[in-house]
């Protein structure tokens, strides 16, 4: 399981290039511009408990395009891109160049849901809001 979460985290933190990174989208920037942590996970429609890392991680999307991934003690910047047409989430590891769709299932005042297929495997992820009365 902490394998399968490492790549989650990584996925979570692939970056795009700064300009396609820009989101003219000011209600979706409304909505994903603050901190957000993990609060629930499915894999293949099963439910997964959180690890430690998980319950401890936190992203925070900020309007200039950039992530900031706190993940195992480590914070890394990225950028992020919202494809409003697909409704989802691009992140690209400027490393390998892997680029990671995030679809958007479900967006409420302070929760996303989305899913994602690393590893053929199905992943839906609930992440809150922080500060947001959780």
């Amino acid at each position: 399981m902490f394998r399968f979460f490492a790549f989650c985290t990584i996925v979570m933190t692939f970056t795009l290039p700064k300009a396609a990174a820009q989101c003219n989208d000011t209600t979706f920037q409304n909505f994903i511009c603050k901190m957000w942590k993990v609060k629930s996970v499915t894999i293949d429609g099963k439910s997964d408990s959180l690890t430690i890392y998980q319950k401890e991680s936190s992203l925070t999307f900020m309007r200039n395009g950039r992530c900031e991934n706190k993940s195992n003690g480590f914070i890394r910047i990225d950028t992020w891109r919202y494809n409003k047409e697909k409704k989802r989430i691009e992140l690209k590891d400027t490393t390998t160049g892997h680029v990671a769709k995030l679809n958007i299932l479900e967006m409420k005042k302070d929760t996303l849901i989305f899913n994602f297929k690393p590893q053929k495997k199905l992943v839906k992820m609930e992440i809150v809001a922080v500060n947001a009365g959780n």
